[in-house]
C-alpha cells in the first residue's frame, strides 16, 4: 500500500521492439465530421501545450517538447470513433527523440472532453496512464499504467465496441493486442502488471520564504492540469500546502461553475504572500476563446478574492493574485466562472 504522498503507477510490458517499427495497419474510423472535430479539438487543447500529454515533464526532467523543423509540433493518427467515445494517438517532438501515447475521449453535454492520456515509456514497450473519471484509476490514484490492449481498454471502463474496432483501426492497440495474443504463455509474458511506487509531492509541499511551484498529480485535481506558483512570503519554516484536490462540475452545481479545487495552508503562524502568486490551469476540455472566465476565492475563515479575470492561451486559464494573508490551517476554495455581465 502506498503512503499518503505515493501514488501508485502499473507498467506492462506490452510489445517486442520489432513490432516498434512496423506499424499495423490502421487508419481513421467514425462518421468524418466527427473525427475531423476530434482532430481539431485535440490540437486546440494540446497543439501549443504538448507537455499536458506528459504531466511528469517538470517533475522527472523528462525531454522537454521542442518544435519539429516543419513547424509541426503535434500530430495525431489513428482516430476511432464509436458513438460518444473516442481513441487517437500522438506524437512530437522532444530534444532527443519522438515521444509518443494514446489518448481516451468521451462526448460530454457535445463536447469532447479529453480523459485518458497515456505516454509510452523510454523503454518504447510500457505505458503510464493518467485517467479522469469516469474511466477507472481516479480520481487520486490515476496513474494507473496499463497497455491499450482490448481488455485493459474495457477494465478501464471504455466501450467494448470501442475497444474491440480500435484493435482493427488503432495501430497501438493492434500491437498491444498482438503482443498479449501472441505470446506463448498469453497474458501472463507480455501483459501482466508490474506495480511500482512512483514518490509524488501534491499532498504535502512546502512552501518557502523566495516562493514555491507547486504542480499537482492530475489524478487528484480531476484529469485537469493544475500549477500554483506562489510569491514570496514571511512563511515560517514547515509551512506546506495540504488537501490539494479538484474536480469538474456536476450537474447540480452552477451552471456557470467550469472548475472547482480546493487546498489548504498549514502554518502555525498567519503567512503574508506578496502580489504575484501565479495560478495556471490546463482544461481536458476546448474552451471557448470569445468567453471571459474569472476565479473566486473563498475560504473557511472569511472571504479573499471575487472575480478575478483570466488570461486564456493554448487552453490554459493563467490568473495573477494580489497579495493576501493566509491564516493559519486556512482552507481556500476556489471556483472557476464563467464572467458575467
Amino acid at each position: 500500500m502506498v503512503s499518503a504522498n505515493q501514488v501508485r503507477i502499473v507498467l506492462i510490458l506490452l510489445i517486442p521492439l520489432s513490432l516498434i517499427v512496423s506499424k499495423a495497419s490502421a487508419d481513421d474510423f467514425g462518421p468524418p465530421h466527427d473525427v475531423a472535430a476530434v482532430r481539431r479539438d485535440i490540437m486546440s487543447m494540446l497543439g501549443d501545450s504538448p507537455a499536458h500529454l506528459v504531466w511528469n515533464t517538470l517533475i522527472d526532467n523528462a525531454p522537454v517538447p521542442q518544435r519539429s523543423p516543419s513547424g509541426n509540433q503535434l500530430r495525431i493518427s489513428d482516430v476511432v470513433i464509436v458513438g460518444d467515445w473516442a481513441v487517437a494517438s500522438y506524437a512530437f517532438h522532444t530534444s532527443n527523440a519522438i515521444q509518443t501515447g494514446f489518448l481516451g475521449l468521451h462526448k460530454i453535454d457535445h463536447q469532447w472532453w479529453l480523459l485518458s492520456r497515456a505516454v509510452r515509456g523510454a523503454d518504447y514497450v510500457s505505458y503510464m496512464f493518467t485517467n479522469a473519471p469516469p474511466l477507472a484509476g481516479a480520481p487520486g490514484s490515476a496513474q494507473i499504467g496499463y497497455g491499450p490492449d482490448v481488455p485493459t481498454l474495457e477494465r478501464y471502463g471504455f466501450p467494448h465496441n470501442l475497444a474491440v474496432i480500435s484493435r482493427d483501426h488503432n495501430a497501438q492497440v493492434a500491437e498491444a493486442q498482438r503482443a498479449c495474443e501472441g505470446s506463448p504463455k498469453g497474458r501472463a509474458r507480455n501483459c501482466d502488471v508490474e506495480t511500482v511506487e512512483y514518490e509524488w509531492y501534491e499532498v504535502h509541499h512546502l512552501i518557502s520564504r523566495t516562493g514555491s511551484g507547486i504542480i499537482p498529480d492530475p489524478g487528484a485535481m480531476g484529469g485537469y492540469d493544475v500549477r500554483l506558483q506562489f510569491a514570496p512570503s514571511d512563511a515560517q519554516p514547515g509551512t506546506e500546502v495540504s488537501d490539494f484536490s479538484g474536480r469538474s462540475p456536476a450537474h447540480a452545481d452552477d451552471p456557470g461553475a467550469s472548475y472547482f479545487f480546493t487546498l489548504r495552508i498549514q502554518s502555525a503562524h498567519p503567512v503574508n504572500f506578496a502580489g504575484g502568486s501565479a495560478l495556471e490551469i490546463w482544461f481536458p476540455h476546448l474552451l471557448d476563446s470569445k468567453t471571459s472566465y474569472v476565479l473566486n476565492l473563498q475560504t473557511d475563515k472569511g472571504g479573499m478574492f471575487d472575480a478575478l479575470p483570466g488570461v486564456l492561451q493554448g487552453n490554459i486559464l493563467s490568473f495573477a493574485l494580489p497579495e493576501f494573508t493566509a491564516q493559519a490551517g486556512e482552507e481556500f476554495r476556489d471556483t472557476v466562472r464563467l464572467a458575467r455581465p
